[in-house]
């Protein structure tokens, strides 16, 4: 008796195997805390400084678009919902200690109560897979230790304290998936500051591969096709 294989099912066997892949997870994203080797880890890098606020002062953009640098969004949002989002010059109370040249304030809702926490929402350029960034808290203690918090938009979640006064925190990242929104949030303060945004959409995220159990799915499949074209080729 002769099993003849029938065309169908190779198909068949075939669509196991495919169904049983499982790609390789995506990688976590690395941070930095540090510019230097953030800019080792990353390429094809743009800078936002904020550079060309009122001289002296600042100007107000308390809408839901905020303002846009570059291709990214940045919005202002205090604790009640309201929007307020502030491009500051250096020399306006002196950037609030962050010494960096201008910035952006966001999350400062005047009326709202002190210590209540704000925050800035950040809408990232197409592709993007690296950010760092300087950023500030208006805590009331010299010493530091106001917490914040950094949400992406794929969930992970990052927070610490600020640095004692005057300074700056620094954080970066680089991913192997393109982060479309970064959250930037006061756990405490009235507001954040935020300058010398560095982004980068170079880093590609690393092709997924099948693991060696989907390739064991598909090895039946893969031996029939080459027994069914045997059988066809003509005899000799």
């Amino acid at each position: 008796m002769h099993f003849r294989i029938k065309p169908w099912m190779v198909a068949t066997t075939l669509a196991v195997g495919l169904l049983g892949m499982e790609t390789a997870p995506a990688r976590a994203q690395t941070t930095y805390a540090d510019r230097a080797s953030f800019q080792a880890a990353s390429s094809g890098r743009t800078l936002i400084s904020f550079e060309g606020a009122p001289s002296g002062s600042y100007s107000q953009h308390h809408t839901a678009s905020g303002l846009t640098f570059n291709g990214v969004q940045f919005v202002g949002v205090a604790n009640n919902g309201d929007h307020n989002l502030y491009w500051m010059d250096s020399d306006y109370k002196n950037s609030y200690g962050m010494g960096t040249g201008d910035n952006l304030v966001g999350g400062y809702g005047g009326y709202v109560p002190r210590g209540s926490g704000g925050y800035l929402d950040i809408k990232l350029a197409p592709g993007t897979t690296a950010v760092a960034f300087d950023f500030g808290l208006t805590g009331y203690d010299p010493a530091g230790g106001d917490p914040y918090q950094i949400t992406l938009s794929n969930g992970n979640v990052f927070s610490g304290s600020h640095v004692a006064r005057p300074g700056t925190n620094l954080f970066g990242f680089t991913s192997s998936e393109a982060i479309t929104s970064i959250r930037l949030k006061s756990q405490t303060s009235d507001f954040v500051l935020l300058d010398n945004f560095e982004f980068s959409a170079a880093d590609a995220p690393v092709s997924a591969v099948p693991e060696p159990a989907s390739l064991t799915l598909m090895l039946p499949g893969l031996g029939a096709v080459a027994l069914l074209k045997r059988r066809k080729q003509p005899a000799a």
